[in-house]
């Protein structure tokens, strides 16, 4: 009987949140993601399964330098020792548009021949484990497969499925699973940053009836962090760890498959809280009691933010660094807080009135002057260096 641990968007490499780990000079929620990596990799030895499936996206770029490449590798001795056979296709974040094929996983996958027990695909192909088919469908190199346009690469996906549709009801496999990284016209897509998903086209094209027309154990997709499950037998896996905010309510973990039957395990992973405070006339006391909230909690192991709607009529009133200082010396990572002026005499530009400002430069003008509270005496000094930010942009894009 076979059996797998199955888990998607690793995405190892840097992140905004922790620091630099003196021991290791890693990132602090760099080092998180590995141990979410490492929880998967000791489950799947300790249940001696046949395979260990990563659904794409190992990377967060598709040029990941050597001290994050050099994490992943023993993950994978680990795996290939213990004998259980490791498979890692391709996904969006793996892929470059490379006239030679070359990607994130292209080193490894080349090495393929000298490593028994490790696979690497970047294109389609059909993988048997005993009685089990694997139909696996990577994130391909456009440019390699002539896909020169976003639409016909998603065209190509929506074949590929057609095909293996096909091939299923041909081969005499007792199981049958599928790989993809790409989302379903039932995926919900969650509002995370991370997905480089293309604002060109709507990448969710393919449906998950045309998955109806094959015979199909299982069907495992990537690329949509929110694991969820569309139907009985076709489900995202999810990321392996909180990629930003937007993923704060998410659960994080992988599938355990045997023979047929699956399970959703989730991982220890480090949490992200989100604080909203609001503050008018009565911000003393309103930001007194959110003090001694903040204070009750234990949050040295927790990523947080404050979301802060502040009357703008109170704003030069207010002092927020002891709610600051505390969190920062509290929490495990803070990103402080983040404020949002609200008052009658606050008139926010609409996207429209954006369009026709001038130059970028009456655009921070306006913006400082409708934001008076919080650069009431220091304007003159906000646009200026603003300004100077400006022409430094613009001289380095030429």
């Amino acid at each position: 009987m076979t059996s797998g641990v199955i888990v998607s968007d690793l995405h190892l490499g840097d992140y905004s949140y922790g620091q630099t780990d003196p021991e290791t000079g890693l990132n602090t929620r760099f080092l998180d993601i590995l141990h979410n990596l490492d929880q998967s990799v000791d489950f799947a030895i300790e249940h001696k399964v046949n395979f260990y499936f990563v659904v794409g996206d190992i990377y967060r770029n598709k040029h990941p330098n050597s001290k994050i490449r050099k994490q992943f590798a023993p993950r994978v001795a680990k795996l290939v020792k213990a004998g259980i056979r490791v498979i890692v296709m391709t996904g969006n974040h793996d892929m470059t548009t490379s006239a030679d094929g070359a990607h994130a996983m292209s080193e490894m996958e080349e090495l393929c021949e000298l490593i028994p027990g490790l696979q690497v695909f970047s294109s389609p192909t059909v993988v048997e484990i005993d009685d089990t088919s694997l139909y696996i469908l990577p994130f391909v190199n456009r440019g390699e497969h002539n896909l020169l346009t976003v639409n016909e690469l998603l065209r190509f996906q929506v074949d590929m499925v057609k095909e293996y549709n096909l091939r299923t009801k041909k081969q005499k496999s007792r199981k049958n699973l599928f790989f993809g990284h790409f989302g379903t016209d039932k995926s919900v897509v969650g509002g995370s940053f991370d997905l480089d998903m293309s604002s060109e086209e709507n990448e969710n094209i393919v449906t998950v009836d045309a998955f109806s027309e094959g015979k199909w154990t299982a069907v495992y997709l990537g690329h949509i962090h929110k694991q969820q499950e569309l139907t009985k037998n076709i489900k995202h896996v999810g990321s392996l760890g909180r990629i930003d905010f937007a993923e704060e309510k998410e659960i994080k973990g992988f599938y355990h498959y045997h023979d047929g039957i699956d399970e959703f395990v989730p991982v220890v992973d480090r949490k992200f809280k989100t604080f909203k405070l609001v503050l008018d006339e009565n911000h003393k006391e309103q930001l007194a009691d959110f003090l001694q909230k903040i204070k009750k909690l234990d949050l040295a192991q927790t990523i947080v933010r404050v979301k802060a709607e502040i009357k703008q009529t109170y704003m030069s009133e207010i002092r927020l660094n002891e709610a600051e200082s505390y969190l920062k010396s509290h929490s495990w990572h803070s990103l402080g807080i983040d404020i949002d002026l609200v008052g009658d005499e606050v008139k926010k530009i609409d996207a429209q009135q954006i369009t026709t400002i001038d130059t970028p430069d009456e655009a921070l003008k306006k913006f400082i002057e409708q934001h008076s509270g919080q650069f009431k005496g220091i304007e003159d000094k906000a646009l200026n260096a603003g300004v100077e930010i400006l022409k430094a942009v613009r001289a380095k894009a030429k």
